[in-house]
């Protein structure tokens, strides 16, 4: 019986013009939350929880397509105990067209389905697995001077800093990038570089305890920077030579 629903129903939503259109899909595990919303207006996808950052188009229509066209593989051995990670997938007319709840070789229908054999990867909650958003374009040659800020005064970074400043910056990840508002930037070093054009780069660095270096950009002068001021990109380097930001 299980097997002749699930798979009536991936019939019924497989791709093709008479599928409805998905407008919203929300994973969650635990707290954590990630929301893809297509816009109304546009009907780009955006990462609704992160910022409204722009989504990929490919990868979220792959990720709909593979959740619709989950189909019963088995029954499942047992359930495991394990919180499960949960897929909800949205019409525009706000019908939920697929809520499971998902294992390692697990699904399960929501709100009460029997749990069954999978074959789907569980997707990642990291807003960038689904992003097409990148760090903003910064040419090193174009650092020319940079100064480290701290409450009791500001001090000139040497030659040397500033080149290890610059070239940080032009290597930003594009991949692990973070809502800026999910850190504390109180405990961050504040750097402030001049380019060649004048324009002043508001830097924010922060160290975390597992490792991880995110930077924060803004600056008054430069659109694209300061539209990147609600991102926090990951860095590969230190932004200067000095102690290390309070943790």
């Amino acid at each position: 019986m299980l097997a002749g629903v699930a798979a009536a129903l991936a019939l019924l939503l497989r791709p093709g013009p008479d599928r409805p259109e998905i407008a919203r899909v929300e994973l969650a595990q635990g707290r954590d939350q990630l929301v893809l919303q297509r816009r109304l207006d546009t009907g780009q996808w955006v990462i609704a929880s992160a910022d409204d950052a722009p989504g990929d188009a490919a990868r979220i229509e792959t990720l709909i397509d593979t959740a619709l066209a989950v189909e019963f593989d088995g029954p499942a051995a047992a359930l495991p105990a394990a919180e499960p990670l949960e897929l909800r997938l949205t019409a525009r007319d706000d019908r939920v067209l697929r809520h499971l709840a998902l294992w390692p070789g697990v699904a399960r229908e929501l709100p009460d389905g029997a749990p069954f054999a999978s074959r789907l990867a569980l997707p990642k909650l990291a807003p960038s697995a689904w992003s097409s958003l990148r760090p903003p374009v910064i040419d090193p040659a174009a650092i020319l001077a940079a100064r480290l800020v701290r409450p009791e005064g500001a001090t000139d970074l040497a030659p040397a800093e500033v080149a290890t400043l610059a070239a940080s910056l032009a290597r930003l990840s594009a991949d692990g990038w973070v809502p800026a508002r999910a850190l504390d930037w109180t405990v961050a070093d504040y750097v402030q570089a001049t380019r060649a054009d004048g324009a002043i780069i508001e830097i924010q660095r922060l160290a975390l305890p597992d490792g991880r270096r995110f930077v924060r950009l803004t600056s008054d002068r430069d659109p694209a920077l300061r539209a990147s001021r609600f991102f926090a990109f990951a860095l590969e380097a230190p932004v200067a030579a000095g102690p290390e930001p309070a943790r």
